[in-house]
């Protein structure tokens, strides 16, 4: 229930320590479904969300705020509707800080044109600092092979999401 650094190996948390803040250090994983205090993640260590329920697919881990460091990562897993739970993401209390954070996410599913997929769901106001490393405001990328285009203004403003765009048609055959 105090301040943790986690320097090696993985820090898993399934309950709620919103006063507990967390450090990241490379070669370092925290992960969980809770919730903990002040975030911060150093170049190599990685902060994913992870689902505690058997058979639940999408975790929501909660932070209060989320420094990522240049080099730091985050880790998402996008299953898209479904009826055990939905995509990983983060639910952030406060300030989000993206120092050329590193995105590691994948599809899960097979996605369809004009999914939004919100990774980080910013509840202070004020803009997202930063941007993911590759990932500037509104340019197409692709994730896994699927066209993807990123926003730190999406949701209600403040949030970051991918917007699925632009897949290839797929002929269904005519007669």
């Amino acid at each position: 229930t105090g301040a943790a650094t986690v320097f090696d190996g993985t820090y898993k948390v399934d309950a709620q320590f919103l006063n507990s803040p967390v450090t990241v250090k490379v070669s370092s994983i925290l992960r969980g479904d809770g919730a903990v205090g002040d975030v911060v993640v150093e170049n190599g260590g990685v902060v994913r969300a992870d689902s505690d329920g058997p058979g639940r697919l999408g975790g929501e881990f909660v932070l209060n705020s989320a420094n990522f460091q240049a080099g730091g990562v985050l880790g998402l897993a996008f299953y898209g509707p479904h009826p055990t739970g939905g995509n990983d993401r983060l639910f952030v209390n406060n300030a989000v800080t993206l120092t050329s954070a590193s995105l590691s996410s994948g599809f899960q599913y097979a996605p369809r044109d004009g999914d939004v997929i919100t990774l980080i769901n910013k509840n202070a106001v004020g803009a997202v600092s930063g941007a993911f490393s590759g990932f500037p405001e509104g340019a197409l990328r692709f994730i896994g092979g699927v066209p993807v285009v990123m926003s730190y203004l999406g949701g209600d403003g403040n949030d970051v999401t991918l917007t699925v765009t632009n897949l290839p048609l797929h002929g269904g055959g005519a007669q």
